[in-house]
């Protein structure tokens, strides 16, 4: 018959679930219990004899450990410390990040136990960060909780000891002359639209008006068309001595002006940077992946850096249709042509493409020939 071999072992039997039909009706099978192997290495002998059968079923585990009681402690300028617990042993493992895309884990620890512990080291000082923490049990069912956040200390200057007392100084010969500091004149120097860091330190910076802004991550590094042999290598003096202003949001990051109720979707295609109105909570929520707690309060004029688009196509639909938003509705239009498309002087970089009901939301407005 079928045989479907689960690999559990239970008290050391390494089992195997064969579909036989013991009485020789085809029409009724039975789930039998074979044990393949059979060993205990404290007992006198074999508990179970090799190719025993038992009658019983075997059910695989497909239910993830349940995660609970997460806590962050230990918190300093650069390192905190991530607890939680499991309702089963698991494995442990923290994705963290300083945005809501993460973007790194911590090693895995293969160690199956019900109390968590991972520390992180070599955070950054007074800034927030972003993480999730997962644990798989043996059964390969992994469990992942809900995004956390923490934010860093500021870091404490180095204590200094009290000044030791000095006798009256001797008397001095004139001075000898020092050499001037030329360190400025071989600074580099940074214009705007330059990629810059510090040597030694993961962070890229671009500047633009005069303020740098983080590049969160490889991937908006690389969706923003920027080239690694571009990047200048600056001292800690001089990328202080700029302003830094709000960090680069990655793809797709929910966006919205602090005070407003408006929420955007970012994406970018080289060096443009576009956002689009999701158009009322029953859009937003049509989207499985997007999340509440993810949208991000921003200063208004970050938000108005990013180009508004209300050029989209559905999924499983090859037109295109400019969307006119009016509250919680809308009307859409489509664009019947390329040459009209063209003629209006839209960009197809612009163009979203969203699901069914997003476009859907929006009434059937006139056609734009």
């Amino acid at each position: 018959g079928a045989n479907k071999t689960y690999g559990d072992q239970i008290h050391n039997v390494v089992i195997r679930d064969n579909l036989i039909d013991r009485t020789g009706n085809p029409d009724e099978p039975k789930h039998v219990l074979r044990i393949i192997h059979s060993w205990c290495s404290t007992c006198p002998g074999n508990i179970f004899e090799n190719n025993t059968v038992l009658d019983g079923s075997m059910e695989p585990d497909n239910t993830a450990p349940t995660i609970s009681n997460i806590n962050t402690s230990g918190i300093t300028g650069s390192s905190a410390t991530i607890t939680w617990t499991t309702n089963e042993a698991a494995d442990s493992q923290v994705e963290f990040g300083t945005t809501t895309s993460l973007g790194t884990n911590t090693p895995l620890v293969t160690t199956m136990q019900t109390s968590h512990t991972i520390n992180l080291s070599s955070l950054t000082a007074d800034t927030t960060y972003y993480y999730k923490v997962k644990s798989k049990d043996s059964a390969g069912n992994l469990a992942v909780s809900s995004q956390k956040t923490f934010t860093t200390q500021t870091s404490d200057p180095a204590p200094t000891s009290d000044p030791e007392p000095t006798s009256d100084p001797a008397p001095t010969s004139d001075p000898t002359p020092t050499p001037t500091d030329t360190s400025s004149e071989n600074e580099t120097i940074v214009s705007n639209g330059d990629l810059i860091k510090v040597e030694d330190s993961p962070h890229i910076y671009t500047v633009k008006d005069g303020k740098r802004h983080r590049i969160p991550d490889i991937a908006t590094f690389e969706a923003k068309g920027y080239m690694w042999e571009n990047i200048k290598t600056v001292t800690q003096t001089k990328l202080d001595s700029i302003e830094e202003s709000f960090t680069l949001l990655p793809e797709g990051s929910l966006i919205r002006a602090v005070g407003d109720i408006d929420v955007y979707i970012v994406k970018y295609v080289g060096t443009k940077q576009f956002k689009r109105l999701i158009l009322s909570p029953h859009v937003f929520e049509s989207y499985g992946h997007l999340r509440w707690e993810d949208i991000q309060d921003i200063p208004q004029s970050t938000v108005d850096a990013f180009i508004t688009s209300n050029l989209v196509r559905a999924e499983s639909d090859s037109r295109v249709f400019l969307l006119v938003p009016n509250g919680d509705t809308g009307t859409r239009k489509w664009i019947k042509s390329a040459d009209a498309f063209q003629r209006l002087n839209y960009d197809w970089d612009a163009v979203y493409i969203i699901n069914n009901q997003d476009r859907d939301a929006y009434g059937e407005g006139e056609a734009i020939e």
